[in-house]
Formats: C-alpha cells, sequence, structure tokens
C-alpha cells in the first residue's frame, strides 16, 4: 500500500472537451436523469466517485478527463492505496456511464472516445475492459459477446498473472514472454487443451493491442503454437439410448419447483436431444411457444445464434406434449435447471445405467448415426458451416465405420489355437523370490559401475 500521496499525483488536464467540472455536470444534467431509475444513496456514491478522481488529479475533475488511459490510471492508484478491486471496478463503471452519457449528449466529442494511456502501462485485467466494450461496438446491436467469452479472456490473464506473480500488464504481451509462459505452464501437469486455451485468450488481446497501438507491431506467428494430441472422440450408440431411456422410466419423484415427474422430464429432454442433435445448454432455454404439436420445433442455438426448425418424430413428439401437458401456462419447456446442473444430472442418469460418458456423448452420438445412414448430412444436422467440426470432434467411428477398410483377411490353421497351452499361476512364495533375487543382482550391477558380475 502506498502513501496517501499516491491519489493526489498531477495528470495533464487534456485540451479537448468542456471545461465544466465533472461535478457540476452531474448535478445539474446526470443526476436528475439518473434520481429517475436510482436511489438517492447510489447517486450519493457517484458523488463520492467523482470526488476521488479531482482527488487523484489534484484538481477539480472536468468532462475532457474521462479517457480511458485517466480511469486506469485512476484505478491503479485507487487500488495501490487499499481500495478493494470490487470497488475499484464499480466505480470506474460509474465514471464510464457517466462518460457515454456526456458522449450521446454531444456534450463530449467522439474523439473522446479514443484510447489514451496516460501513466503505467494499462494492466491486462483493464485492457479486458476496454476489449470487450469495443468488440461489443463492432458486433451487431442485440448480439454483444458472450458471457463464456469475456470469462476465458479473464482466465487468461489471472493465469498469466499468477505465473508472473504480479498483475500482468500490456507490455508483457510480447511473443518471448508468451512462449516462455506457455512452455513453463505445460511443464507444470496442464493439460495440452487447457494451455491452448490460454493461448487463444492471449492472442485475442494481443491483436487487439497491436490495432490499438499499445505494443509494438510484432508478428503474432512467433507465437509457438501448442501441439494437443488426437481426441478419443466417443458417443452413445441406438443400444446406448434404449438403456437410458429404459432408466429414466425408473426414476421417481418430481423435479423441483416444476412438478413434473422426472421420469418425463428427463426421458422427454434426452430424446429431444438424440432427434434434434441439442447441445444440453439449448435444451433449458426453449419455450413452450417454439413447440409446434404437428410435430415441428423451432429452435435456437445459444452458442451460436443460429436458428433451425425440425421435424420432431413420433415418440419424442409425445414425450415432449406430456411433459408439457403437466402446465401449458409456463413458459419453458424444462423449467427449473441451469444448464450445468442439467449437465450433471444426465452424467448421473448415465452412470447409473451402467453407461460411461457424459450428456455430450448423445449429440456425438446422434450426428454419427446420421452419418453412418448418409454421408455428409451430419453437417446439416448439427447446423455446422464447415465439415471439418463433425470430422474432429463428433465423428464416432465405431458408429460410423463400424467396418474399416483392411485386407483380405487370412485362414489361421486350427492347429495354432490347439497348441496354445494355459499356464499355471505362479506360487506368490516363489514369485517373491524371483523377485528377490533380481533386486540382488542388480544392485550388484550398479554398484560395480554397470559392469556384469561374474559369478
Amino acid at each position: 500500500m502506498t502513501s496517501n500521496s499516491a491519489l493526489k499525483r498531477k495528470v495533464p488536464a487534456t485540451d479537448q472537451g468542456p471545461s465544466s467540472t465533472l461535478e457540476e455536470f452531474y448535478a445539474s444534467v446526470f443526476q436528475p436523469r439518473r434520481l429517475k431509475s436510482a436511489s438517492a444513496t447510489t447517486c450519493r456514491q457517484h458523488v463520492k466517485t467523482i470526488a476521488l478522481l479531482s482527488r487523484f488529479l489534484g484538481r477539480p475533475a472536468t468532462l475532457a478527463d474521462l479517457t480511458d488511459g485517466t480511469l486506469t490510471a485512476w484505478a491503479r492508484a485507487a487500488i495501490d492505496f487499499g481500495l478493494v478491486h470490487g470497488e475499484v471496478r464499480t466505480r470506474r463503471a460509474q465514471l464510464s456511464a457517466i462518460k457515454r452519457y456526456a458522449v450521446r449528449s454531444r456534450m463530449l466529442p467522439e474523439s473522446m472516445t479514443a484510447l489514451s494511456v496516460v501513466g503505467a502501462p494499462m494492466l491486462l485485467r483493464e485492457f479486458v475492459d476496454v476489449y470487450v466494450e469495443r468488440r461489443n461496438a463492432e458486433r451487431p446491436i442485440g448480439r454483444e459477446m458472450a458471457k463464456d467469452t469475456r470469462r476465458h479472456l479473464d482466465e487468461a490473464v489471472k493465469a498469466i498473472t499468477n505465473w508472473l506473480g504480479r498483475p500482468a500488464a500490456i507490455e508483457d504481451l510480447r511473443p518471448e514472454t508468451i512462449n516462455k509462459y506457455l512452455v513453463e505452464y505445460l511443464e507444470s501437469g496442464r493439460s495440452p487443451y487447457t494451455v491452448k486455451s490460454r493461448r487463444t485468450g492471449l492472442l485475442v488481446l494481443l491483436r487487439r493491442a497491436i490495432r490499438l497501438g499499445l505494443v509494438d507491431d510484432v508478428d503474432v506467428k512467433d507465437v509457438r503454437a501448442v501441439h494437443c494430441p488426437a481426441l478419443r472422440i466417443d458417443g452413445y450408440d441406438l443400444n446406448d439410448m434404449d438403456r437410458l431411456i429404459a432408466h429414466c422410466a425408473t426414476l421417481r419423484g418430481v423435479q423441483s419447483k416444476t412438478g413434473i415427474s422426472q421420469s418425463i422430464y428427463f426421458a422427454s429432454a434426452i430424446l429431444t436431444m438424440w432427434n434434434l442433435g441439442n447441445r444440453p445448454g439449448d435444451i433449458v432455454e426453449i419455450d413452450v411457444a417454439d413447440f409446434d404439436p404437428r410435430g415441428f420445433f423451432y429452435v435456437t442455438e445459444q452458442k451460436t445464434g443460429k436458428a433451425r426448425a425440425r421435424a420432431l418424430q413420433s415418440s419424442t413428439k409425445g414425450a415432449i406434449a406430456a411433459c408439457i401437458a403437466v402446465d401449458p401456462r409456463r413458459k419453458k419447456i424444462w423449467p427449473g435447471m441451469k444448464a450445468r446442473s442439467f449437465y450433471k444430472k444426465i452424467g448421473r442418469i448415465a452412470a447409473a445405467a451402467g453407461l460411461s460418458g457424459t450428456a455430450r456423448w448423445i449429440r456425438r452420438g446422434a450426428a454419427s448415426v446420421v452419418e453412418s445412414k448418409n454421408a455428409g448430412s451430419a453437417r446439416r444436422f448439427l447446423n455446422h458451416s464447415v465439415p471439418t467440426l463433425f470430422e474432429k470432434h463428433y465423428r464416432v467411428e465405431r458408429i460410423v465405420d463400424p467396418s474399416p477398410i483392411a485386407p483380405t483377411e487370412l485362414d489361421v490353421p486350427a492347429a495354432v489355437f490347439e497348441s496354445i497351452e494355459p499356464r499355471a499361476p505362479l506360487d506368490p512364495v516363489e514369485y517373491q523370490r524371483r523377485r528377490d533375487v533380481n533386486n540382488a543382482a542388480c544392485r550388484r550391477y550398479r554398484e560395480r559401475g554397470g559392469k556384469a558380475v561374474q559369478e
């Protein structure tokens, strides 16, 4: 923790923007608007945040001081002074909201949204905020970045921060630093796929930093690739699915907070995943309005945003109709569960049925069965943009091609099998005696410098 003077560091005022103080702008323009949707306590917190920024600048803050660089320098000084990270993020979000309103109200020029770094290099955890904000500004309206993408970037920054032993900064986004980190991260025992994921997150930030001119224009190809062994893809076949559905019929009780019996709840969900190839996260988000009793389903993928209308098989249609009939007024067909909980529950049902694997195996098996019937159709079944996704992540060889290419089978003489005689099990006492003799011989061999011992 630094001294109190850390919050009073002088920062040169920018020539752009109006010279009216930020406190006056908030009291006369922003606060009246804010009071319509927030409490007086929240507004007092805004005033306190503006006072902290003025204290950091050593003068009354103005609208022109609301640059990303100044806010970053203030946030770093506040953390050094002793404020917790959560409070600093909240107060920075308050200042950013004032800035966005000022820009929309034409009280700040559009050039004020440009990134200008003041003082020390920006930390990577702060740069993630800048990346997300700018990436969302480039995306279609109403299709902001997914939460999982933001979490992926945060995890990549956290991992390299732990490796450095200090907060990672923009200046750490250098190929030589990233390569050293990836090598040591892999040697520490991490999965190659985890290391590759961290590399992907850092490269996303590196490319954006180069685009904004925050780091030198380096060649991102200097960051070494991570070799990952081939995946072992497996999934459920028709027999496995019969066992899974049969076990669902034995489930007792009702699903929490829904009044739907667990047997029809999970049987209908599993049949839908098999029929349509849905991801587990899509199932819990399907509305009753998406189901057409005539036998069609309109499904939107949560991961990609793609939508499609698909025909239902009679067994799936009947199971879904029975599930909806419990309470037709509800919004979701399968309510009361989050995606992660649903995923884990399917795994527990499969284990109880004597099957290995997870909920993903349903989607893989369904796609492989479709591919085995008509080559090339799995891509349309999964709604993939390119065929390589199925070949790399979904193709279950024992389902798609149970008879792989092989030369003509050779005839083996029966005498070969007749000559096979089962070995008698070795007596445990004799086994231990042989083991002791072998260990003693190896010990004498090492003592003589690797030369054979002449008995």
